[in-house]
Parts: C-alpha cells; structure tokens; sequence
C-alpha cells in the first residue's frame, strides 16, 4: 500500500488511502499481478473499494477499517473464469460501514483466512447477491449483537466452511 501512497494509522487519510488503495487493486487486475502486502498495518478508508476482475491478494493480516456507511468491498464480476482470491485480510466496520463484503455478482472467487469485526446494527460481514461459486472459509465475524448479520446470501451454488459467527443475531 505504501507504495501506492496509502498512510497508515491515520484517520485523516481515508479518503487518501481509499484512492490509494483502488490504485492498486486496479492495478493488478489490469497487469494481472498478486498483490502480497508483508507487513500488517492498519489503514482509515472512507470510500469503498472494487473488485471486478481477476485478483489474488493476500493482504498479509492488513487491518481496514470504515470511517463512513460504506460497503468496504464490493465484487461485481461476470464471466466463466477462475476471478481469483481475497485472503489474510482483517475488515473493521467500525459499527459504521454497512458491509464488509458485498457481492452484486460474484462469481468462482474465495474469500478466506480472514477476520471482518465491528459490525454494526442491521449490517452485514458478508452479503452476497446473485453470483455462484463463492467459496468462504475460515473467516471469523464479530457484531454487535444488535441485529448484526454475519452473513446474508441471495444465491445458490457457493460454499461457506470453518467460519465463526461470534455476537452476530443472524448468520
């Protein structure tokens, strides 16, 4: 992230690291490039990001967190190829953002080794919508017992294993 102009730890730089960090997503859709982040740290976003092509990102324990009523990322992808995989991410919603995962059409991705935490009222850790081949595992989810959903799918053909829903009301 660094490398893409993102600041750390800084509440102030979340528009910032939100441009910042959608640079470097897009970046490795279009060069068709790993993303391989070796040094956790946290980053404020207040824009959501996008995920719309073919990426593997292994964000390396990276902690993300909201600073507005956002969907923190979104998968929006068509088509029949292998779109890739988001993994060893930690996603704070901060009892603000309104998701953590949102699917508007994903398809054949897997979401894994994470943690989406801070989920607030009537949000969601992951909400998926249409889409197929979803595959989620070990990911935990932590609300705040007040009507937070750990996951919500609208679809079929996806496959959810080893995940914890810890006070979530629905899962």
């Amino acid at each position: 992230p660094g490398d893409f102009g993102c600041i750390p730890e800084e509440v102030d730089a979340a528009e910032g690291n939100s441009e910042c960090f959608q640079k470097m997503f897009d970046y490795s859709m279009l060069q068709k490039r790993q993303i391989i982040i070796l040094e956790a740290k946290t980053y404020y976003i207040s824009k959501g990001l996008r995920i719309n092509d073919y990426l593997i990102a292994d964000l390396g324990g990276t902690t993300l967190i909201a600073t507005d009523s956002i969907n923190m990322i979104s998968l929006n992808m068509n088509g029949s190829r292998w779109k890739g995989v988001l993994k060893n991410f930690r996603l704070n919603l901060n009892s603000v953002a309104r998701s953590g995962i949102y699917g508007i059409h994903p398809e054949k991705f897997r979401i894994t080794d994470g943690e989406i935490f801070g989920i607030g009222t009537l949000a969601a850790g992951i909400e998926i919508d249409k889409g197929f081949e979803l595959f989620i595992d070990n990911v935990h989810f932590r609300g705040n017992r007040m009507n937070a959903n750990g996951i919500i799918l609208r679809t079929s053909d996806c496959h959810v294993s080893n995940v914890v829903l810890i006070d979530c009301q629905n899962g």
